[in-house]
């Protein structure tokens, strides 16, 4: 006779013991990350939106050994449970090489963990939002499961988080032959992203351009790479939305001439003053004239002549963002992934 057929959280509860039975036995391959990459982006994209949270899927084009199928079962529920916990925020999938390791991490800017419970979360049936372990809530051996695996597999798993601010979990997984490719393999295309090359999380840019179609552009262009983006047509409006408290952004991007009684420079110097703090500031400008690049690097404004390539804005957009000490919005100050841990 063949066993019952389980499904909700008995199909979960069967996985359990399978592990920790010795039942499964990893199957360890040599495949490209990009594959489970791309597998998770289908499978989560359309429950994300569903719930008004954004998710971002970094490409990488490294290679490592794991088994495939378990391997993609732990960072499905680290997904999942980043998803569940993120109300109307952002979740990024990105991976980070170390050596001859690459971390493959899940981001959130959802309600974080308190620090005496980042331990505990991976204890069986514990919900940190289910005292009462609700069945109805799911039984939370979600993180079990991943501990368990990670055992198995031999993969690391960390986790850091800020209560507030958000969490990130990560996978240490062998890149294999000291993370070199085996020969006939392509060379990896396009590296994983380092720290500059991920976005901090929820930050928050105002842009200042009077030009209709180049404003709209630039602030999709924001949006899609996941900050929080307002613009205004003029140095007054710009300063309204600081002033009246409506939108305290963590970069200021603005042309240099602008109409009315103010360029981009002055409000550049009117921004920081209402804000009190340093915020970085790019300006975007066709004046190459000597004067205005000495008054631009007077006041720490990192300056472009137009037009602007896309990738190079958004480089320098990441490179302020994670170089400023100082946000207002907490948020922007996780970015992937600093040292020491948050």
């Amino acid at each position: 006779m063949s066993p019952p057929k389980t499904k909700g959280y008995g199909r979960t509860l069967l996985d359990l013991n399978q592990i920790e039975s010795g039942v499964i036995h990893p199957k360890i391959k040599r495949y490209p990350v990009n594959d489970l990459l791309g597998r998770l982006k289908d499978g989560f994209s359309y429950g994300a939106m569903a719930q008004g949270i954004s998710l971002q899927v970094m490409p990488c084009g490294l290679s490592i050994e794991s088994d495939p199928q378990l391997l993609e079962q732990m960072v499905r529920n680290i997904l999942s449970n980043a998803i569940k916990y993120t109300h109307g925020g952002r979740v990024l999938v990105g991976c980070r090489r170390r050596g001859a390791t690459l971390s493959i991490q899940v981001w959130d800017t959802g309600q974080g963990i308190p620090e005496d419970q980042l331990q505990a979360i991976f204890e069986e049936y514990r919900q940190l939002d289910n005292p009462n372990r609700d069945r109805n809530a799911g039984l939370g051996l979600g993180l079990s499961i991943v501990q368990r695996l990670g055992q198995l597999l031999g993969h690391h798993i960390d986790v850091r988080s800020r209560e507030g601010v958000g969490s990130v979990f990560s996978i240490e997984v062998d890149l294999g032959l000291e993370g070199s490719e085996r020969p006939g393999e392509p060379t990896a295309t396009p590296e994983p992203p380092d720290a500059a090359d991920l976005p901090p999380l929820n930050a928050s840019i105002l842009v200042v351009e009077d030009d209709p179609a180049l404003r709209a552009l630039l602030e999709d262009l924001l949006t899609d790479q996941g900050y929080q983006a307002r613009s205004a047509v003029d140095g007054r409006t710009a300063l309204d939305l600081v002033t009246q408290g409506a939108f305290r952004p963590d970069l200021l991007l603005a042309d240099y001439n602008l109409p009315g009684d103010m360029d981009g420079l002055k409000i550049a110097i009117d921004v920081r003053r209402k804000m009190s703090r340093q915020i970085p500031v790019i300006i975007l400008t066709g004046d190459n004239s000597s004067a205005s690049r000495r008054d631009l690097q007077s006041q720490n404004c990192i300056r472009f002549t137009k037009p602007i390539k896309p990738e190079n804005l958004l480089q320098a957009v990441r490179d302020q963002l994670l170089a400023s000490p100082t946000a207002d919005n907490a948020t922007a100050a996780v970015p992937l992934p600093p040292e020491p841990p948050i």
